[in-house]
């Protein structure tokens, strides 16, 4: 909002780039700064470095519980399911070869 009002302020014709804010004086170059990422608040910064560190927290939990508890339930779902689908595909086989169907010579 204020950036709109001073982008209104400032002559149309001018192009002065950043310099055309001095005439805000030292508060309007602050002010700019704010608004175009060149100043940090320190509450804002170490409220991104409280959450980055919140972030890691999770990702580490998260990653440990996968090592522990997901890929080796995906190796014994791996033993154990694989080799009984296996025995199901083969028995259907049989059963297809098995059936006659009307119509069919053989």
């Amino acid at each position: 909002m204020l950036l709109a009002v001073l982008l209104q302020a400032a002559p149309a014709a001018s192009d002065g780039g950043i310099f055309e804010y001095v005439q805000y004086g030292v508060l309007g170059l602050i002010v700019i700064g704010f608004l175009l990422g060149l100043i940090w608040a320190k509450p804002a910064v170490d409220r991104l470095i409280k959450d980055k560190e919140a972030a890691e927290a999770q990702l580490d939990a998260l990653i440990k519980t996968y090592e522990e508890q997901v890929i080796p339930l995906l190796r014994e779902v791996d033993q154990k399911v694989v080799p009984a689908i296996t025995e199901l595909a083969q028995a259907v086989r049989d059963l297809r070869r098995d059936i006659t169907y009307p119509g069919r010579k053989e």
